[in-house]
């Protein structure tokens, strides 16, 4: 085990661990050591921390060996005989008003930033980046979609289909990202369809218009925006056909009432498509809460009561499902174990978890503790929860933790800040246990965890 008596007795907010690259011994090196009489060098992790008060932000705490002894704090368990899922990326989303804000940087400093963010090699090495289709409640000005129309006009075959808005600034910023990490990924959302396919003829709130044109023009408007990205060099990986779609009452921004019905017919129009124009763009369902939050529930309509905290089941559960890889996961409401319970019901569906963020607090100063509580469960292993980082228009850099189901799990970001999973030992030290008998330099780690410094 390792640990540090010597730390502040404070609760900690994060513990991030990180094992260094030299944890296992190679053992070519363990038979040159072996061969010249020196003993092999100890495993060692290394560790930063980030505690509520702010003091320590991500502060590099040095290497500590690991030992054998038994620990007297709570403990992370390394265990090179289970592991679990597969990571495919942590990062942010450049939305169209922090697109706005690195602009208003000078050209040095937003490429400063860029590499900060991006590069990993001398940054923070984001690889994946959850970006609006259209308008978002991030937006400069006001919110917008591809495909906007006059009041009483609509446009079923896309023809005045245009991304120029993104043109200027949020796809400069992602083809960067790109260059500076070639291996980042992007999931696209849209917070909602042009104004005239839905009921109310309106960005805020309403349905899709349940038609058969409807849904295929639908499909066919998100089928041109992965291809106009693509276009633009900007790969689209992952898309979800509604962000939120239990949030029927989104205030004054975008937002879109999409039962679970609904969501299959769009689905079932948009992966054929997608098949046909050759792209390899992968289908998420639901993209909300782990629980309906009872808002939502207390606005559900009788035609969609079936949905309440069963929406992504109905949808994996219909004919859409075989066009569907995976499911899509918010923080704000609910209990993360229904991540674990989803992936009982369908292993073979992957988990992404694409969005949690903060807020300010009504006092400033308290933004940072309030925004990244910790939550710790000692009856679940690796019980990990969900940290929001609040956004101030400056970067924030990153870093995440997976938690322990088996399912693949993606963690990304939402709007103009990092997610930040963490295990929650909220306690004044960390211990990490290890067999000695394990071959340390072909660990799979069953659990990663993460910290955040705020520049």
């Amino acid at each position: 085990m390792f640990s540090r008596n010597s730390w502040p007795t404070r609760r900690l907010l994060l513990v991030g661990v990180l094992l260094a690259a030299a944890v296992g011994v190679p053992s070519s090196m363990a038979a040159s050591s072996a061969a010249s009489g020196r003993s092999a060098p100890p495993p060692a992790a290394h560790l930063w921390l980030t505690t509520a008060d702010g003091q320590y932000k991500l502060t590099d705490m040095g290497e500590i060996p690991f030992g054998t002894g038994q620990p007297t704090v709570p403990t992370v368990v390394l265990d090179p005989s289970r592991t679990f899922q597969t990571m495919d990326g942590f990062g942010g989303a450049i939305t169209d008003s922090s697109a706005v804000v690195l602009y208003r940087m000078s050209p040095a400093a937003r490429a400063a930033s860029m590499r900060m963010l991006f590069d990993p090699r001398t940054g923070d090495g984001l690889s994946y980046l959850r970006q609006p289709i259209g308008g978002s409640d991030m937006v400069a000005t006001a919110p917008y979609t591809y495909d906007d129309m006059p009041a009483g006009q609509t446009d079923y075959a896309q023809r005045h289909f245009s991304i120029a808005h993104d043109e200027a600034e949020i796809l400069p910023l992602l083809r960067e990202a790109k260059r500076l990490n070639p291996r980042l990924q992007v999931v696209a959302s849209p917070w909602s369809p042009p104004a005239w396919m839905k009921t109310g003829d309106s960005l805020i709130g309403g349905r899709l218009i349940d038609t058969p044109q409807i849904y295929h023009s639908y499909a066919l408007y998100l089928t041109k925006f992965i291809e106009a990205y693509r276009s633009q060099g900007v790969t689209v990986n992952t898309i979800t056909v509604q962000n939120e779609p239990q949030n029927r009452t989104p205030g004054n921004y975008p937002g879109t009432e999409m039962s679970a019905a609904q969501e299959e017919k769009v689905i079932e129009a948009l992966g054929p498509m997608l098949r046909a124009a050759g792209l390899n763009t992968q289908i998420l369902a639901y993209d909300h809460n782990w629980s309906e939050h009872p808002n939502d529930i207390a606005s559900t309509p009788r035609d969609e009561t079936q949905d309440t905290n069963d929406y992504p089941q109905e949808v994996l559960s219909s004919p859409a499902a075989r066009w569907v890889a995976g499911t899509a996961y918010h923080c704000y409401y609910g209990d993360p174990s229904a991540m674990t319970t989803l992936h009982n019901e369908f292993p073979t569906k992957d988990i992404y978890f694409t969005e949690c963020s903060g807020s300010q607090s009504s006092d400033p100063a308290n933004t940072f503790s309030d925004t990244v509580p910790v939550r710790y469960d000692p009856a679940l292993e690796a019980r990990n929860s969900v940290m929001p980082a609040a956004s101030s228009g400056r970067p924030i850099r990153p870093s995440g933790t997976c938690r322990a189901t088996s399912a693949r799990f993606s963690g990304v970001s939402s709007m103009n800040a990092i997610i930040l999973l963490s295990n929650g030992p909220g306690a004044i030290a960390l211990t990490v246990m290890w067999s000695p008998a394990s071959r340390l330099a072909r660990w799979r780690v069953s659990m990663c965890t993460a910290a955040l410094l705020a520049l």
